[in-house]
């Protein structure tokens, strides 16, 4: 008999009591109970496992409990544990990836301290500088530790912990107690070890197999052992797309099964994919090894396991969650944990610690993040047990570092990993530095690491794209090397916090390790040399990016190591000793040939080396290193020369100097051209080289490396020395033109002149550079200032520009908030222009033309932008030197330069040869370079007086420059210095040999030349401007004559008449469109009194060919010489107007919108035209260009050909097809020949006419060519479909049931002329092509907007093309309303000349169709609108817009008799169908007015008894209507209302809703004010469509909404009195209210009235940012189904759907015939936004535009910092909050349906330099 889990538990007790318990009896049980739980069966689901977990809580885990609690309950024990726990003072959370963190720029030590969203949302930091970023898993929140924050470590809730004493010791637990916890500690740790870290084996250890012959009820048991599992493992090697096609070839799966199994992969790191039998599962692995093959990657980890061994690992992975969960019971409980994990167990010398650590790199990826949450929770948030880990740690380092490398998973889930939770913090950091020689220990690891790139004593990096073929075998990888480099950023970590107290202990460790520093540094100096290429051009080029990103890595740790060398006066010392000696040893090569170099009287030993022609390296780590120490000596007053370091064992300042010097004269070089035959690497590596993120530790380095020997050496030995090196001794020869000179060619000499540009700029930076704290008395906050003056000197800059262009500190840090505001004004941002920073006017003077981190570019730049300046303030434009801050003691000796014969000798060589005009050996910035030194000299002789030891001499240089045309732009310069000089040295402290005369005559010559020079600029200034003005004056007046002519021209006997819209000349302009001031005083479009236009024509240019066509719009028509016009197009569904989103079904397609717009087809073009016939030959050309692209480069591109993409020639909007430009129907008409005539036909009894053919129509034979028709005969719910059921009876029998029924015949003919007069049936003469091109227009309407396979047959083309009408105008219509203008303000010529043609192409297509389709199509599609808006059908009231069934109706019913005879011409007919839906729209508003339902109404489903009740309404509707009497005693307004009032009442009775009272006058104001949006698409649809004049006040720039109310009421032909025009429609409204189905419409708000005036707005986002995602942190991801949070959480900005974005956990099938698998968002676009859609992505603040299947784009997103700018990425960290504004531009462009135009022209701006993204997948 099987035991139970109660007997288990006591038989535990038992043995605990006995003493012999041990893992033995918990492993005897979990042998026989796991496999039965978590033993996977053939055809095994890895995602559904709720039924393990119930299985294994009830016979594993909770006898674990009952037996640690013992002969208590599990709640009390562990209850009582807690009440030991005081309230906790450190918070612990540990990150997921993609979690929010913050941190604190004013209280963090460093980047690494954070807070989670909880704790920073109760803590002071959200006042201060806080910073967002995301986790990318593995840390902890640091809330509590002291040593983390400067301030405000504690949030208010773990505050409370500090309030008392934590009692967590589980030394006050019942011994007892304490023993059965250790006991189960113990063993799930051995199991979970031993299991988790078992190799590939078919064999469980002996205590867990089952025995041959086991007693046993359980046969399955032995069953199980005969299947086997084939378990993927996760890898970083291979991609999601290589591991899906793998397994669905392998494993024959299909693709959403291969993603589900993927994605569980990549959760938990491994997963079974075959259950079965051994051969199969081995099968599987070999087919897995043959696609790795095929895919030349690298093998698939694919390891075989019985069932059993299977079980018992899951089980395993499922203690160590529940051990984590246990820990949380208590800190008693972590101490015993801690005590458990660090002890060895019995015969083993490591312990349980020690031997995880070891084994990390053989775990799967869950596995080893909860043991590293076990080792968060359990053993760092005690100091002691951290200090311990720390050293345990720290001893593996090694060994932990080696398995890394090797391995394949990230960084962020390796137990390496958890050192910047140790070496971050300062007191474990320091202790690891005395005590166990971490730092040491780090480098040597790195060295080790290293050995295979290590080649004669010197080191060689690799790039992530090395050539792989180039390495030798056994040679680390660049992926390896990559690894290796998580090592500097321990050693980052370590060196954090300099030490403020030093102990014997931690200078030996620190001294110990900075040794090793340098060893390694003596491998990096002089790594990867350049010799100049001579002759041909080098072949390959040579590898240096794996150089700089070692030197990238490196940066941040030179100036932690110089903090810390320099902190303490012994360590200084000795690090100087050993930093000399090693550069002694390895400085640099070359140093043994000397020569003597002799200038200006003055001889020295040089040390001989070409540049040219040797090895040069920019990597001299030891060099700047050096440099960088000995400016800290001052500190405790030593200095290079100190007997602290003996000469025997440092270099002489010659040596020192040497490898800067190399590096910066072939920088030179490399300037003047020398070396471009070395290819682009040289040039790269020149450009990083003074780039910020290297310069710092490179050129700026090089330089204080010069400086510091600048004051240390003679000046003239220096100068010589410089000399020298630039190969300049020849040149500084007096005779050098002479003797020299001659013998060069011009490229010699222009290389030459160049190099001495540099040589005298980097004399410049050595005396003039003094921002460096050390060199100069100068502070940190100084330094920045100064950086941050000369970036807005080049321009104004936004916060994040100047950011960007600063040097990061340690903790990534710029300093720039400290002093921005005092240098700098901000100006906040307005529109689409961001905030930027403008520098105040008292800095100008700091700006220096050649501060040295000025690129060639910046320098130009900011030399134009300082002379506006100057002339804006009126003052000298001239760019003389800033005033310098003094010297530090130390350095001040550099000065002497300036008293040196050598300078004054290079002074006198530069001036003299620069005045001879026929010397090619000096150019304009050297003179400029030497006029900015002569200047510094006298800022010296400032601050210093008595400091130049010669001004005459000086005197006498500058007289060398004389006043001649080479001088001319120099003038206001030697102006300045000469100025400068005599404020130096005033008159009467001149030395007595000084020459005054000629100082006089050079003075004045200068001032005269200079006053000379601003009276002619400003004279040629006044006269450029005055020519500008009368050419422009000259260039309006004959474009205006010009425009006369053409005018006269074209308007010879008419132009006093009315004007149209014309085009201008300038397409870049938006024009208004134009309304004629002598139009008549009442313009109606619709009705017997409607006023048509007169003949008018006018021109049109091809943009492709640019030939000019005529389009008449007169009565002639047109010939056939003319050719066809079109305008590209956009053809896309839409769903911005959408009042209820529902699911949308394509063979629906009704032929008029339904209420609640949830789906609509818009069309959009940027107007402008094109020959047909150019066009198509463009077009050809689009697609033969797009089929010679190579495929794998097409996802990039921002057209799709294959859904007939294009761009427009001219401005380069997306289009997909072409309207054509067509004479509105009203043509025929224009200029009166033919008018409506007398056609008498009353509102009943036009209605009564309807009524008859409705009554009349007869069933419709559907043929084959529209099979999904065949079952709609008997179907009376699909009488909305595309294609009618019913046709129109023939015009006889309609004619004789009219007479009978009216016993008139004459109203029954009236009722006829509305149809067959020839004001109804004249046509316009188009051109001949114009059928097939409005036919493939509709076309695409219908395949685009539905996304449709191409189908001529297809008969909803011509429902697409009324609906697409409809919807464009009526979205027109709401961007108008939306930004608050009249109806037409604002719309160009070009705008009006499309939505002309496509109103135009609308009405010709239901007799254009007639021609394409079976005729009967258009006719069938007029009778079913018409039984629809009568009320005829099942179809009720408030389930239609019904201005779209306004225009499907005006368009489809003159053709109802004569389709191809007959268009709308806004007739009698087209004025009563406008009253007809505008009453119907009023009665809509009127239903939901209020929606308050009887409790017991229940409305009527849809039977078959819907029909008969519909048809039967029409009895009831011929009897008198009882508002008649009510109102028609009344006038006005009061009539309206009444009538209203009555409509009102009337209309809920019907339906049954109660009574409601209602003002009349309210009620009225409601209707108006609701019913105005119709009005404003009814005026622009009847403009459009007849061509009439709108009234002035429509395209006022002030919208008054009332008074375009009855503006359009009197446009549209109606009268301003609602009861007045709509009363005679009436006794349809019986009919509408009568509907059986209305009052489950009415519950089901299909229509809703108090939305008439809203426009769609997208979701309203949280204002501050991290609110909003402190809310989404807690979203899990849709498809997991244990809760596990989303990596990449993303919101649907139209209607606000959380969803899972970017990966591969959360991809479905489209709901279309393809069913391809696709991303959350463009499954959420595709049903949502209707292929279109706008999302935020949460954890980067990133917007994204979607737009079909394989197209998007990333766009600025609404959240901006206080500056105005937007942190995509949050990679500055900076506070977002929601900014109206550019929220509202998103919104704006999504109501516009500017979405694919916004995608297209991002793709194509970045389509050079970004790399494509598979779209389908995001």
């Amino acid at each position: 008999m099987e035991e139970s889990v109660e007997d288990i538990v006591h038989k535990w007790l038992s043995q605990h009591k006995e003493g012999s318990l041990n893992n033995r009896s918990f492993r005897d049980y979990w042998r026989r109970t796991v496999p039965l739980i978590y033993a996977p069966q053939p055809n095994f689901n890895p995602m559904h496992i709720e039924e393990q977990e119930e299985q294994s809580t009830k016979l594993l885990t909770d006898p674990l409990h009952q037996f640690i609690a013992g002969s208590s309950t599990p709640d009390k024990v562990y209850n009582s544990i807690r009440e030991l726990d005081a309230a906790p003072a450190l918070c612990g959370y540990v990150f997921n990836a993609g979690e929010p963190t913050y941190g604190c720029r004013d209280c963090g030590f460093d980047p690494t301290c954070v807070l989670c969203s909880d704790c920073f949302k109760a803590s002071p930091h959200t006042k201060h500088r806080y910073k967002m970023s995301t986790s990318s898993g593995g840390g902890y929140c640091d809330c509590g530790d002291t040593e983390a924050w400067r301030s405000d470590a504690f949030c208010s809730v773990h505050a409370k912990g500090t309030q008392g004493i934590c009692m967590s010791s589980h030394k006050q637990l019942d011994p007892d107690l304490v023993s059965r916890i250790q006991i189960v500690m113990e063993c799930i740790i051995d199991y979970v070890r031993d299991m988790l870290t078992l190799s590939e084996g078919l064999s469980l250890p002996s205590d867990l197999e089952l025995p041959d012959a086991e007693p046993t009820r359980n046969p399955n048991l032995y069953k199980m052992m005969d299947v086997y599992c084939a378990v993927l493992y996760n890898d970083e090697s291979h991609t999601y797309d290589q591991v899906i096609a793998a397994l669905e070839r392998a494993i024959k799966c299909t693709k959403k099964e291969a993603v589900t199994f993927v994605t569980f992969i990549d959760r938990e790191g491994r997963c079974v994919i075959r259950c079965s039998g051994f051969q199969a599962c081995q099968q599987v692995k070999s087919a897995m090894d043959r696609m790795a093959i095929s895919q030349a990657s690298k093998p698939f980890i694919v390891k075989i396991f019985r069932s059993h061994i299977q079980a018992h690992q899951s089980f395993a992975s499922q203690l160590l969650v529940w051990l984590d969960k246990l820990l949380e019971k208590g800190n008693a409980i972590k101490a015993i944990f801690s005590e458990v994990i660090f002890s060895c167990p019995s015969g083993d010398n490591m312990t349980m610690l020690e031997r995880i650590m070891w084994t990390d790199n053989e775990l799967c990826k869950a596995t080893r993040i909860q043991w590293h949450k076990l080792f968060i929770s359990g053993l760092l948030m005690d100091f002691e047990t951290k200090k311990r880990f720390a050293r345990l740690f720290t001893k593996h380092y090694s060994k932990m570092m080696k398995t890394f490398i090797a391995d394949d998973h990230e960084h962020s889930v390796c137990i390496v990993s958890l050192g910047v939770q140790l070496f971050t913090m300062p007191t474990i950091a320091h202790m690891l530095i005395a005590e166990e020689a971490v730092i040491a220990k780090l480098i040597l690891t790195f060295i080790t690491e290293c050995t295979t790139r290590i080649k004669n004593g010197k080191l060689f990096p690799l790039s992530q794209n090395a050539n792989l073929s180039n390495l030798e075998q056994g040679s680390m990888t660049p992926t390896e090397f990559r690894r290796v480099q998580f090592i500097l950023f321990d050693l980052k970590y370590l060196l954090g916090m300099t030490p403020l107290t030093w102990t014997d202990q931690l200078r030996k460790g620190f001294l110990h390790g900075f040794n090793q520093i340098i060893k390694l540094f003596c491998m990096m100096q002089n790594m990867d040399p350049v010799t100049r290429k001579e002759g041909s051009h080098v072949e390959f080029e040579q590898e240096w990016e794996g150089s700089f990103n070692l030197h990238i890595k490196m940066s941040p740790i030179l100036p932690q190591i110089v903090d810390w060398a320099s902190s303490d006066r012994v360590v200084l010392i000795k690090a100087m000793r050993m930093l000399l000696k090693a550069l002694n040893e390895h400085g640099c090569e070359g140093l043994q040939k000397r020569f003597m170099r002799e200038a200006a009287g003055h001889t020295v030993c040089c040390i001989e080396y070409d540049v040219s022609k040797s090895p040069v390296s920019m990597h001299i780590v030891l060099t700047r290193l050096c440099g960088s120490l000995a400016v800290q000596l001052q500190r405790y007053d030593l200095s290079y020369n100190s007997p602290e370091f003996p000469t025997k064992d440092k270099p002489s300042l010659k040596e020192f100097i040497e490898p800067s010097l190399r590096t910066l004269v072939m920088v030179s070089q490399c300037k003047a051209g020398m070396w471009r035959r070395n290819g682009m690497a040289l040039t790269n590596q020149t450009y990083f080289y003074r780039n910020v993120r290297c310069r710092q530790e490179m050129m700026d380095k090089d330089v204080l490396v010069l400086q510091n020997a600048a004051a240390l050496m003679p000046p003239d030995d220096f100068l010589i020395s410089l000399l020298n090196r630039f190969n300049l001794m020849s040149w500084q020869r007096p005779d050098y033109e002479t003797t020299y000179l001659w013998s060069r060619d011009d490229d010699n000499i222009r290389q030459t002149v160049v190099i001495l540009e540099e040589f005298c700029q980097l004399l410049l930076y050595i005396v003039a550079e003094r921002y460096v704290v050390g060199v100069a008395q100068v502070e940190a906050s100084d330094v920045t200032k100064h950086e941050v003056i000369h970036l807005l000197c080049v321009q104004n800059m936004t916060h994040s520009s100047i950011n960007k262009q600063l040097p990061e500190g340690t903790n990534h840090e710029t300093g720039m908030e400290q002093i921005i505001d005092d240098i700098a004004d901000f100006k906040k941002a307005s529109g689409e222009v961001k905030g930027y920073y403008e520098l105040k006017t008292k800095f100008y003077d700091m700006y220096n033309i050649f501060f040295y981190h000025y690129s060639k570019e910046e320098q130009s730049k900011s030399e134009v932008e300082h002379r506006e300046r100057c002339k804006k303030l009126g003052r000298e434009v001239c760019c003389p030197p800033p005033p310098v801050p003094p010297f530090t003691p130390a350095f001040a000796p550099i000065r002497n330069i300036f008293n040196c014969a050598v300078f004054r000798h290079l002074l006198h060589e530069v001036f003299s040869r620069w005045s001879d005009e026929r010397s090619k050996s000096v150019t304009e910035t050297s003179v400029q370079v030497c006029l900015h030194l002569l200047g510094v000299a006298c800022y010296e002789e400032l601050h210093t007086p008595g400091f130049l030891t010669n001004p005459g001499e000086l005197r006498q240089v500058l007289q060398l420059l004389q006043a001649n045309n080479s001088t001319a732009s120099l003038l206001s310069l030697i102006a300045w210095t000469r100025r400068k000089l005599e404020e130096a040295f005033p008159e009467k402290e001149k030395p007595a040999g000084s020459v005054d005369v000629a100082a006089d005559s050079v003075t004045s010559i200068a001032d005269a030349a200079v006053n000379a020079a601003a009276d002619t600029e400003e004279l040629d200034e006044k006269q450029r401007k005055a020519k500008a003005s009368q050419e422009r004056k000259q260039k309006i007046l004959n474009k205006m004559a010009k425009m006369q002519k053409n005018f006269v021209k074209s308007h010879k006997a008419l132009f006093s008449e009315e004007s149209t819209v014309e085009d201008r000349p300038s397409e870049s302009e938006v024009e208004q469109m134009e309304v004629c001031d002598l139009m008549p005083d009442e313009m109606v479009a619709l009705g017997p009194k409607q006023t048509l236009p007169h003949s008018t024509s006018f021109s049109q240019t091809c943009i492709v060919c640019h030939m000019d066509e005529s389009m008449c719009q007169g009565a002639a028509g047109s010939d056939e010489s003319k050719n066809l016009l079109v305008v590209g197009v956009m053809v896309q569904p839409s769903t911005v107007l959408a009042r209820r989103r529902r699911e949308f079904n394509t063979l629906d397609q009704p032929l008029y919108l339904p209420a609640d717009l949830h789906r609509g087809i818009h069309v959009s073009s940027c107007g402008h035209p094109m020959h047909v016939h150019c066009w198509k030959l463009y077009y050809i050309k689009v697609i033969q260009k797009e089929q010679r692209r190579n495929y794998r480069m097409r996802q990039g591109t921002n057209i799709d050909v294959e859904r007939s993409e294009y761009l427009c020639p001219l401005c380069e909007c997306i289009c997909n097809d072409a309207v054509p430009l067509l004479p509105p129907p009203t043509q025929p008409l224009f200029g009166g020949s033919i008018t409506q005539g007398d056609i008498l036909v009353t509102p009943q009894q036009w209605l009564h006419g309807l009524h008859v053919i409705h009554t009349n129509k007869v069933a419709r034979t559907v043929h084959a060519s529209a099979p999904e028709l065949s079952d709609s005969l008997s179907d009376e719910e699909d009488s909305t479909a595309v294609a009618g059921v019913w046709l129109p009876p023939d015009l006889p029998s309609v004619t004789s049931r009219l007479t009978s029924d009216m016993n008139s015949s004459c109203a029954a003919s009236n009722f006829l002329k509305m149809f067959t007069s020839e004001y109804n049936t004249t046509m316009s003469n188009l051109l001949p092509t114009s059928d097939q091109v409005m036919w493939d227009f509709a076309h695409s309407i219908f395949r685009h907007g539905l996304d449709q396979n191409p189908n001529l047959a297809d008969e909803r083309i011509l429902g697409c093309t009324l609906a697409s009408l409809a919807y464009t105008i009526r979205s027109h219509e709401e961007v108008q309303r939306y930004e608050g203008r009249a109806l037409l303000t604002g719309i160009s010529s070009r705008q009006h000349l499309f939505l002309s043609s496509l109103t135009a192409t609308a009405a010709y297509i239901p007799s254009n169709q007639c021609s394409k389709q079976m005729p009967q199509v258009s006719t069938s599609a007029a009778v079913c609108v018409l039984r629809d808006v009568l009320g005829a059908s099942s179809v009720t009231l408030l389930e239609m817009d019904c201005f779209s069934a306004a225009v499907s109706l005006v368009l489809l019913l003159p053709g109802i008799f004569s389709p191809t005879h007959a268009t709308a011409k806004g007739g009698l007919q087209d004025q009563y169908v406008l009253q007809l839906c505008f009453l119907g729209h009023i009665v809509q508003l009127l239903l939901t007015y209020d929606r308050t339902f009887p409790e017991d109404q229940t409305p009527m489903e849809d039977t078959d008894e819907v029909q008969e009740a519909v048809l039967g309404s029409w009895v009831a509707a011929e009897e008198e209507d009882p508002m008649d009497k009510e109102c028609e005693d009344s006038s006005g307004s009061e009539h309206d209302a009444s009538w209203l009032l009555a409509l009102f009442h009337q209309s809920r009775d019907a339906v049954g809703l109660p009574p409601l009272h209602v003002n009349a006058a309210t009620l009225l104001a409601h209707i108006k004010e609701r019913c105005l949006p119709f009005l404003r698409c009814a005026g622009l649809f009847f403009h459009l469509l007849t061509g009439c004049a709108a009234p002035a006040e429509l395209s006022s720039s002030v919208w008054v909404p009332e008074s375009e109310y009855y503006c359009l009421l009197r446009y549209l032909g109606l009268s301003t009195s609602l009861a007045q025009s709509l009363q005679p429609f009436a006794s349809v409204v019986k009919v509408w209210l009568a509907h059986p189905r209305l009052l489950k419409c009415l519950k089901v708000p299909t229509f809703d009235g108090d939305r008439a005036l809203t426009v769609n707005k997208l979701y309203p986002l949280l204002k501050d940012y991290s609110e909003f995602i402190s809310e989404v942190a807690s979203f899990a991801c849709p498809s997991s189904t244990v809760g596990e949070k989303s990596s990449t959480p993303t919101i649907c900005l139209v209607c606000g759907t959380m969803m899972c974005s970017q990966t591969y956990c959360c991809q479905t099938e489209l709901p279309d015939a393809t069913k391809q698998m696709v991303g959350a968002t463009t499954a959420h676009a595709h049903t949502c936004c209707a292929g279109s859609g706008m999302f935020l992505r949460v954890w980067d603040c990133t917007v994204i535009f979607r737009t079909g299947k394989y197209k998007g784009c990333y766009f600025t997103p609404p959240y901006l910092d206080q500056y105005g700018e937007a942190d995509m990425g949050l990679r500055r960290g900076n506070p977002l909050f929601l900014n109206a504004e550019s929220y509202s531009r998103l919104h704006a462009k999504w109501l516009q349906h500017l979405i694919p135009e916004t995608v297209s022209r991002t793709l194509a701006a970045a389509s050079t330099h970004v790399f494509s993204i598979d779209w389908q997948h995001v």
